[in-house]
């Protein structure tokens, strides 16, 4: 079983490390798993977060990864001075897994599509909102 850590991720420059701070242990749905970026905003409301948990069947072979995410949007009254969130962009995900089939076809779908979801015209349509012609 994996142990909580802080994890280093790349900025959208592709330069840049941003560390995910590991501030809650867990994988359930009642508790997940949670990573905030410290890297937006000062108070913890205004900060990226990310989750993670399983969702596991009694006396079923599957159980389904889930991950969601938000990025907030802040902005600054320059007359008050306090800073507010205006929206929150959110990813969901899920793997759905049958552990009666073979380990390395699982390994596959979450290594290939973990990588897709990086590949860069994968990554420009989700940004840009483009579906692929």
């Amino acid at each position: 079983m994996p142990t909580l850590a802080n994890q280093t991720v790349k900025k959208y420059d592709g330069v840049t490390d941003i560390v995910w701070t590991g501030i809650q242990s867990g994988g359930s749905r009642e508790r997940p798993a949670i990573w905030t970026s410290s890297s937006v905003g000062a108070a913890e409301a205004h900060r990226p977060e990310f989750r993670f948990w399983i969702d596991r069947k009694l006396n079923a072979p599957r159980y389904i990864v889930n991950v969601s995410m938000h990025y907030p949007s802040l902005s600054l009254n320059s007359t008050t001075g306090i800073t507010s969130v205006i929206g929150k962009n959110r990813f969901v995900g899920a793997w759905d897994l049958d552990t009666n089939l073979v380990q390395a076809d699982r390994n596959e779908l979450i290594a290939q599509g973990i990588n897709l979801l990086d590949n860069v015209d994968i990554v420009n349509a989700i940004r840009l909102g483009q579906v692929f012609t």
